[in-house]
């Protein structure tokens, strides 16, 4: 059951920080969207028991 609702809010932020990254003007919100975004695809894998996936995540695409 908290899988699920982890699983729904991370839905949540990555669905509203995806439309963020195309319909913001300003480039650099757009790319702090981005991270967002990447970040709740890290949550993605964390949820899976990927957590290998998950760090390579943050730090391959958040940290470039």
């Amino acid at each position: 059951m908290t899988q699920q609702v982890l699983f729904i809010i991370l839905s949540a932020v990555v669905i509203v920080s995806a439309i963020l990254v195309v319909t913001l003007r300003n480039l650099f919100h757009a790319a702090l969207a981005l991270m967002v975004s990447f970040l709740g695809v890290a949550g993605y894998y964390v949820l899976l028991e990927a957590g290998v996936l998950g760090m390579a995540q943050l730090l391959i695409y958040i940290g470039a």
